[in-house]
């Protein structure tokens, strides 16, 4: 449990829900039919997957063998008896004591498995858990009222329901190309915009366990955090290095191993990346044959070597962030909880990783959610034709008038500036970056706009 310990901790949880709710009253404009006419392309590309991972790999045999026509892939209790059967003994365990088989257990698998595995549990998800409850939401106009909560996470972020457009992460292109092409301005004139803190939860982290080598990278312009972990990973000359291959580890390496990711699970993702994608280096060279000449010919291979990377990356890299997560959890077995700095207290029974997770993200979300309670009431006080319609993750989604764009970067930065001397202990200044679609477009196609910046 988290509990705000000063009565400002309790105002901003106050006015937060009075900014969210507004949000879902404004709604979020939907496409109907293109979303119905979605059913048929998930519900053929599931079923293809299906056939591949029951006929063509080792574990799906297994499962085909036990469970016959009965075999269901969406069944958690099926695919744990099927890899206890194998042997398998590398299970996470829940509170309860009971075995867990998330997505992190399912990276310890054989490849050949478990990406076609995520990638039909995650059609099914979009299908089952976004869209058809999108469809159901929907309202006689055309809008869905999604509802943004502040009170069923521990760490304190947010959580959505009815629906929960969380879960439709921008960097998960599936995800992303499937639910937010349906998403649309209220009137073909409109668009939509969405600010961003960048990295939010970085920034804060150094505010709190001010690691020199990660407040260098923040600090100094010519110190690039993925451009330093790309070029270490995939041991890239200067004359090789690509963006695209600094953006391939922002998520599979850097903000996976702040989230607690363990090597396993990072090295599942990049081997993906690596022979899939297959992207190719400045010089042309394919990154395939190029981490072959490293020798990763293999899954396997790949795993060994994301191990000794990783322990390079928290030891050497990151000593100072490591040795601050150690010290956070000392004190929190010894006193039994752990506190914020925006004035709360956790005191839940929860496991290492959450518990060095939770005040980083805690304060993040509180960063955000103090921020957009500013813009909302701004917006609201000058009576502007834009609204506010829904808040995921580090961003807010407005539905706004193409002529007050300027107008709501300028009110979102004087919310930051009221944030910032609220709370002195952001050491660091946390930018915002925004996206935008054209007018009538869509929340998939956008275009960056990139950091937002008062008019001159």
């Amino acid at each position: 449990m988290l509990t705000p310990t000063t009565s400002d901790a309790f105002k901003l949880l106050m006015r937060g829900e009075q900014a969210l709710t507004a949000m879902s009253i404004n709604g979020m404009k939907i496409d109907r039919d293109y979303y119905a006419g979605l059913e048929p392309e998930i519900i053929n590309e599931a079923a293809k997957l299906e056939n591949a991972i029951l006929n063509s790999t080792e574990i799906g045999s297994v499962w085909s063998g036990m469970f016959s026509t009965a075999a269901n892939l969406d069944s958690t209790d099926q695919l744990k008896k099927v890899l206890l059967s194998t042997g398998f003994d590398r299970f996470k365990t829940t509170e309860k004591g009971g075995l867990s088989a998330d997505k992190e257990v399912i990276a310890k698998l054989p490849y050949e498995f478990s990406s076609r595995y995520l990638k039909y549990k995650q059609l099914k998800k979009a299908w089952g858990s976004i869209i058809q409850p999108m469809l159901r939401e929907c309202d006689d106009k055309g809008f869905i009222h999604p509802l943004f909560n502040l009170h069923t996470v521990s760490t304190y972020r947010s959580s959505g329901s009815d629906p929960n457009l969380q879960q439709v992460s921008k960097h998960d292109k599936l995800m992303k190309r499937l639910v937010r092409t349906g998403c649309i301005p209220r009137t073909p004139d409109r668009q939509l915009l969405e600010i961003d803190l960048k990295s939010n939860e970085v920034s804060v982290g150094c505010c709190l366990h001010k690691d020199k080598q990660m407040l260098k990278f923040l600090q100094d312009p010519d110190a690039d955090m993925h451009e330093t972990v790309a070029k270490k990973y995939y041991r890239l000359r200067a004359d090789e290095f690509t963006r695209d291959l600094r953006t391939s580890v922002k998520g599979r390496i850097v903000f996976a191993s702040f989230y607690g990711a363990g090597y396993e699970s990072m090295a599942n993702s990049l081997w993906e990346y690596i022979t899939e994608e297959n992207p190719k280096l400045a010089t042309g060279e394919e990154l395939k044959i190029h981490m072959q000449r490293l020798g990763l010919n293999s899954f396997e291979d790949c795993k060994t070597y994301t191990e000794k990377f990783y322990d390079w990356y928290w030891h050497t890299l990151f000593k100072d962030y490591d040795q601050w997560k150690t010290d956070i959890w000392d004190h929190y077995t010894k006193v039994g909880y752990v506190d914020l700095p925006t004035g709360f207290r956790a005191v839940s029974a929860i496991g290492k990783t959450q518990l060095i997770n939770l005040p980083i993200q805690g304060a993040a979300f509180h960063v955000l959610l103090a921020t957009a309670i500013g813009l909302v009431n701004r917006m609201k006080h000058y009576k502007l034709k834009s609204v506010a319609i829904g808040q995921i993750h580090d961003s807010v989604l407005l539905d706004i008038v193409p002529e007050e764009l300027q107008q709501i970067v300028e009110m979102y930065m004087d919310s930051q500036d009221d944030v910032r001397k609220m709370w002195p202990w952001l050491i660091y200044p946390i930018g915002a970056e925004a996206d935008i679609s054209k007018v009538g477009g869509n929340w998939c196609d956008m275009e960056s706009i990139g950091l937002l910046q008062r008019a001159a």
